[in-house]
């Protein structure tokens, strides 16, 4: 990805900074922030199978859909909560 396409406009010193590496850097950066965008994306839109959710309801009967729709919800915020520590740990409550 050119440099342009991201800020519209070249650097004024578009030659030092690939011979400093910053640029490439900044690519990576940049890499790494897609990626992270698109993890994110992931976990928003991903559904559970419904043979997961109707496993799960056999073992909690006390549970309505509606309870269910809440442990499956704070189940993408853990996943969330796990990509944006990157790589550290994180607990989980019972």
């Amino acid at each position: 990805m050119a440099i342009t396409q991201c800020f519209g406009s070249p650097f004024s010193n578009h030659k030092t900074l690939e011979r400093s590496g910053k640029l490439e850097d900044f690519r990576k950066d940049v890499q790494k922030d897609q990626v992270q965008q698109q993890r994110q994306q992931l976990i928003k839109e991903y559904q559970f199978s419904p043979g997961l959710r109707d496993k799960f309801s056999k073992k909690r009967p006390e549970l309505d859909s509606h309870h269910i729709d809440l442990v499956f919800t704070a189940l993408k915020d853990y996943f969330h909560l796990c990509l944006n520590r990157k790589n550290k740990m994180v607990s989980i409550t019972n």
